[in-house]
């Protein structure tokens, strides 16, 4: 995958870390705004357990869902 700075990503996070991802519409207003805060809850929750995650939002794009769809 490819970031919005260019750099590509695999599954293999550089600093060993789990990866959380969350794949959601960058337009989203209802589920994101409730999920993104759990995320950082979880994160949070682990760190204090001494496991590092990395939270990703992928976001999709419904302009681009509605074209591939044809």
């Amino acid at each position: 995958m490819t970031d919005q700075n260019g750099q590509t990503h695999t599954q293999a996070d550089p600093d060993g870390r789990a990866q959380l991802l969350f794949f959601g519409y960058a337009n989203c207003l209802q589920i994101c705004s409730s999920v993104l805060p759990q995320m950082v809850d979880i994160t949070h929750d682990l760190a204090a357990q001494s496991h590092a995650i990395r939270p990703v939002m992928i976001p999709l794009s419904t302009r681009l869902m509605r074209l591939a769809r044809g």
